[in-house]
């Protein structure tokens, strides 16, 4: 029996991805999840990926990139590929494998994932041209 087998997990960790990987965001979602330090319910937003099993809890970390690079309305970033992959951090003390999001993925989407999403188009919406300092 594998360690998977025997004790499943439903969220995405670092220790699931050898390297970065470029995926699709299905939908994203506030589920109630139960906060480690408290042991009280909250609400957290979730991104699932498209032919995935396990979601991401988003920290504001992720949720920041997603929102610099789609927009900050969640509902439209379904369709949008992202580049996930694992980095050391600190947690509570301790050096873990966390999943962050990196980026934008540069391989497209294929055309029957898309329309199985009803997405308008997989292009990304214009950032914002940087501030200038010559205000």
């Amino acid at each position: 029996m594998k360690t998977e087998d025997v004790f499943p997990r439903k969220w995405l960790s670092g220790d699931d991805l050898p390297h970065d990987v470029g995926v699709t965001i299905e939908r994203v979602v506030l589920e109630e999840l139960r906060n480690p330090k408290t042991h009280k319910p909250e609400r957290k937003p979730v991104a699932y990926f498209v032919g995935k099993k396990r979601g991401l809890i988003l920290n504001v970390t992720n949720w920041k990139t997603l929102a610099r690079l789609y927009g900050d309305e969640s509902d439209r970033w379904r369709g949008r590929r992202v580049l996930l992959g694992p980095e050391e951090v600190e947690v509570r003390g301790e050096r873990v494998r966390a999943v962050r999001v990196k980026g934008a993925a540069l391989d497209p989407l294929p055309s029957e994932a898309r329309d199985s999403l009803r997405v308008a188009s997989p292009e990304a919406p214009a950032l914002p041209a940087p501030a200038s300092n010559d205000a």
